[in-house]
């Protein structure tokens, strides 16, 4: 059990960490709304990830690798991606306000993670072995523990992020948010390709 759990805190940490969409609208909407806001999105896998295991595990016993799933998937988050990124490249500076209605709402962060493929191959392939080749109860303790760690990661991004926004000034957030706005619309560059690649293999 101890080195389920220790394999579970590694892997959380790493796929956290790993330059994302979602870490990328943690800084994102860290440095536009502040740190609480940060923190919302980063609790987004606490939520989505459940459903999005049980389709992984299902597509395992059904679909053999779910090739077409994941081909839907990475179309519909490559469209999202890049009208996120849209946005952020045509971003007109800093909210100062931080007005809540300003900041993407729920819906929002979900379709991030829901229409985000990686979560998909990870539980598909990684996570997947992990569930089967154990009895319930130490997957299910994989599980929890993976996803605390992931989440901690990003909290942990928004709280690097906090920092480094006080010396944040003018045109330098310009620059960072489209900076960001590039980072996502490369994966939703990806995913489209990933879309096309499922389909023609």
């Amino acid at each position: 059990m101890s080195e389920i759990i220790l394999t579970a805190i590694v892997i959380g940490l790493a796929a956290g960490i790993n330059p994302g969409p979602l870490s990328v609208l943690v800084i994102q909407q860290t440095l536009e709304h502040g740190f609480r806001q940060g923190v919302r999105v980063s609790m987004t896998p606490l939520i989505t990830d459940g459903p999005i295991i049980l389709l992984s595990m299902g597509l395992l016993n059904y679909f053999s690798g779910g090739e077409h799933f994941i081909a839907v998937i990475s179309l519909l988050g490559g469209v999202y991606l890049l009208h996120l990124a849209k946005g952020m490249l045509f971003s007109g500076g800093l909210v100062t306000s931080g007005a809540p209605e300003l900041a993407i709402g729920l819906v929002g962060m979900l379709k991030v993670n829901i229409l985000n493929p990686n979560p998909y191959l990870f539980w598909i392939t990684v996570g997947g072995a992990y569930i089967d080749n154990n009895e319930p109860l130490v997957a299910v303790n994989f599980v929890l523990v993976l996803l605390v760690m992931i989440v901690l990661s990003k909290v942990l991004i928004a709280c690097v992020t906090r920092v480094f926004k006080e010396q944040v000034k003018g045109r330098l957030y310009l620059w960072i948010t489209r900076g960001l706005g590039l980072v996502l619309a490369t994966y939703g560059g990806i995913f489209l390709r990933k879309s096309y690649l499922a389909v023609i293999v």
